[in-house]
């Protein structure tokens, strides 16, 4: 809205068509997460990706044990239990940004963890 005014002269407001609704943006890098550390009963895991682009991306984590979210492993880092021996573990990495489309990547698996 634009609104002009003069003195002795009527002030009028003017008001353009909407726009399209804009759509989200895209990140423009979202790496895949790779695990490092030893599969095995006692150790810990780390996730580590690249850099997410453009800046300031939030990237949050979530540790799967075949396939199942592990309850309240959303850290970087996942130490192994009992309960994943025997089994592959995974980690998915979040990647958002107000005005952008969320985007998640999943880690290739470990090998069974001893």
């Amino acid at each position: 809205t634009v609104t002009g005014s003069k003195s002795g002269y009527t002030t009028v407001a003017k008001t353009s068509a909407k726009t399209a609704k804009v759509k989200a943006g895209r990140l423009t890098a979202t790496p895949t997460p790779r695990i490092s550390g030893t599969a095995k009963v006692g150790k810990k895991l780390t996730a580590k990706t690249a850099t997410w682009r453009p800046a300031k991306v939030k990237v949050t984590y979530q540790w799967y044990r075949n396939g199942k979210r592990i309850a309240k492993a959303t850290k970087p880092t996942y130490t192994l239990t009992r309960a994943d021996k025997g089994r592959k573990v995974t980690v998915k990495a979040k990647g958002a940004k107000p005005g952008y489309t969320t985007v998640t990547k999943t880690s290739k698996a470990t090998a069974k963890v001893r």
